[in-house]
């Protein structure tokens, strides 16, 4: 009635001079006129667009700016309740999941899934083939004994098992088929209408992906060691090389092609290598262009 829409805009006018924001303004007023919290927003809402010159909440936008909604997703992602988010925000928790939902649907529209493609993964039965259970490991799985001067960090690399060939393949193709998964649900992706359940199923899958990923890192951290301590000069820094071996294993497990037969070994070894021949001379380069006449304060 009249009566109770005039009702409802002196209630909420009282409150929005304390600071109240509109949601929650919305809920108390729906709680003590036992009406649902939607019915008094929207009577709010029209009053305040009939009536602009004594708008109850004039300053209210109907729409949000990238950087408010990116604040949003980082807070939700943080760990903050969707109830914390939309009090500090003044929204209700309807728009807090639509905002989020959003960014994340963004999110995963801007993000690069790069995977080896294959033929099986185009096979009537490719997720039974492919996700199905790993080989078994052989009975004489390496694990070696570290070489000697080793800080235990690295030493215990050594005793993580080197995986076989047929364990190798099985990863590989599993981690880029994930991936596969991944960007075809993504390439479907629509902003004006994403379903929760196709984000989740994406992000199942890139985190599987991962999982198999640092796996194959994993096993593989040993080689690393290997060509670094080859290499390594007298004057070298063996850390450093280590962390840019590192970063030279993730690089090759993210472009090896699986399909070819070779040993990933064989192809890591090359791209260390190959890392290694860049860095170390452009390294000496450096030393020769800055020395100070004391290595100490050069380091």
């Amino acid at each position: 009635t009249e009566s109770e829409r005039e009702e409802i805009v002196d209630r909420a006018r009282r409150l929005a001079r304390h600071g109240g924001c509109p949601s929650e303004i919305s809920k108390r007023i729906a709680r003590k006129m036992n009406r649902a919290a939607e019915t008094i927003r929207y009577t709010l809402k029209a009053y305040d667009e009939n009536h602009p010159e004594a708008a109850i909440f004039p300053s209210a936008s109907p729409t949000m700016t990238d950087h408010s909604k990116s604040e949003i997703f980082r807070h939700h992602r943080e760990g903050a309740s969707v109830e914390e988010i939309a009090r500090k925000f003044c929204r209700t928790r309807s728009s807090i999941y639509r905002i989020v939902t959003e960014m994340r649907a963004r999110r995963l529209l801007d993000l690069s899934i790069d995977f080896i493609p294959s033929p099986s993964f185009e096979v009537a039965d490719a997720e039974t083939l492919i996700l199905g259970p790993e080989p078994a490991a052989d009975a004489r799985s390496s694990v070696a004994k570290p070489p000697p001067g080793l800080p235990p960090y690295l030493a215990n690399l050594y005793s993580i098992p080197l995986l076989n060939k047929e364990q190798e393949v099985y990863y590989f193709r599993k981690m880029n088929f994930l991936k596969f998964q991944a960007a075809r649900l993504r390439d479907q992706l629509d902003l004006s209408q994403t379903k929760v359940q196709t984000l989740d199923e994406i992000e199942r899958l890139l985190d599987e992906a991962g999982d198999v990923k640092n796996l194959l890192t994993r096993s593989n951290l040993r080689l690393v060691v290997s060509v670094a301590k080859k290499h390594v000069g007298p004057n070298g820094n063996f850390f450093e090389m280590i962390s840019d071996g590192n970063m030279s294993l993730i690089r090759a497990i993210e472009k090896f092609d699986f399909g070819r037969g070779f040993k990933f070994s064989t192809y890591a070894t090359w791209a260390i290598m190959k890392n290694f021949a860049r860095s170390i001379p452009a390294e000496h380069t450096q030393q020769d262009r800055f020395r100070t006449g004391s290595d100490e304060m050069f380091m």
